[in-house]
């Protein structure tokens, strides 16, 4: 079973705040023809959408925009990669490769937003991870890496750095896998746009590693941590949360064998 579900960490920068995203997809569907509801807020609440764990309502929204043709060019590869996130989360794997496929073809052309081509090669990593081919998504992500580091952002390295130790705990290299993990706590320090859902995966890795070197009671210690984050930011009803209970449970049965 893959331990880590780094879906959590979603790297694209919106403004997700709850209250705001909240009142845009009223707006939208009270009031479809207001000018002030923007193809980019319509972005946001889409992503908001498939982070709260709704990738179904995201993809009509995203395929809505991307038929408008209402977006630019940076944004077109952002719904992209959200739409490949989406359909990644809905178990549609061959639409989740088009869609990452198409939000790279865009965002490669744009050498002022490298780092969103980055976050779009992380992220497509993650399909090849959720289908086992993890050869190909180390060498995806590893090429994301070298952008982050490149233009020196921390939050893209240790988001990056996190989900290489994934692939490589995934694999059951455990000391490839700590050294990635251990580079994201360092850069988490230096970073100044983490989210709480990105300690939430830290917290994760951390607890996975545990259980790898067959420290069960760590390995509960940072399950649980990563759960009550989780909880906190999402409340009981989320895919993260209820992922974190099943994580914290089988650590625990371990403990306790």
């Amino acid at each position: 079973m893959n331990r880590y579900k780094p879906r959590t960490v979603m790297n694209t920068k919106f403004d997700t705040r709850p209250v705001v995203l909240s009142a845009i997809l009223l707006l939208s569907a009270a009031f479809p023809l207001l000018a002030q509801i923007t193809p980019t807020q319509r972005l946001t609440a889409a992503f908001a959408l498939e982070r709260e764990g709704k990738p179904e309502p995201a993809t009509v929204e995203l395929q809505a925009l991307l038929h408008s043709n209402s977006l630019n060019a940076v944004d077109s590869g952002k719904a992209w990669n959200i739409l490949g996130l989406a359909y990644e989360d809905m178990g549609k794997f061959s639409l989740s490769q088009h869609a990452y496929e198409e939000s790279l073809r865009i965002l490669e052309g744009l050498p002022d937003n490298i780092q969103d081509y980055a976050m779009a090669l992380n992220d497509f990593g993650g399909l090849y991870v959720t289908t086992g081919q993890f050869e190909i998504a180390d060498k995806m992500r590893t090429k994301a890496l070298g952008i982050y580091e490149k233009v020196e952002d921390h939050g893209g390295i240790a988001r990056t750095c996190g989900d290489l130790a994934g692939v490589a705990f995934s694999q059951k290299k455990v000391a490839s896998g700590s050294k990635y993990l251990e580079r994201a706590v360092k850069e988490v320090r230096l970073a100044n746009d983490l989210e709480g859902d990105d300690r939430v995966a830290i917290a994760s890795l951390q607890g996975w590693k545990a259980q790898l070197d067959g420290d069960f009671t760590m390995s509960a210690v940072r399950y649980r941590q990563a759960l009550d984050l989780s909880k906190r930011l999402h409340g009981e009803e989320h895919p993260s949360t209820g992922w974190g209970y099943l994580l914290l449970g089988e650590a625990m049965l371990k403990q306790a064998s």
